[in-house]
């Protein structure tokens, strides 16, 4: 999605993990199973 849009600068895709460990979103609260995570990433 980000290459297709020609995005080459970093991007904020809104999720937290402050629910206990588990990747939400944080407009609408829904889980986010993503774990192809650049190395060192993430950083919060």
């Amino acid at each position: 999605m980000v290459e297709r849009a020609g995005i080459t600068d970093g991007v904020y895709i809104g999720i937290t993990n402050i629910f206990g460990g588990m990747w939400k979103d944080v407009i609408y609260g829904k889980e986010v199973d993503f774990t192809e995570w650049a190395s060192g990433e993430p950083k919060n």
